[in-house]
């Protein structure tokens, strides 16, 4: 039975490997395109600026306790009733 939502299975008939063979793990070399020179900072630039913002925002809390504490006790200028 055949519909356009059939999927099609490629079925090999010569066998690769015998069954009774048993697989042989190898590494695969990972390239590089052709023209690509190598990256000397080969992790993808996704990551958010998070940490610039968390970094930011310390500089200004500790910008904003400085001046707090520069300032001093206030003092009230309203004069004195006798």
């Amino acid at each position: 039975m055949l519909s356009p939502y059939t999927s099609f299975v490629a079925v090999e008939q010569q066998i690769s490997r015998p069954p009774e063979q048993p697989l042989q793990p190898a590494a695969v070399p990972n390239t590089r395109p052709r023209g690509q020179a190598a990256q000397t900072f080969a992790y993808p630039q996704t990551a958010t600026t998070a940490a610039s913002k968390l970094f930011l925002g310390c500089l200004l809390l500790f910008i904003a306790v400085l001046v707090w504490v520069m300032r001093g006790p206030e003092i009230d200028h309203v004069p004195k009733q006798q």
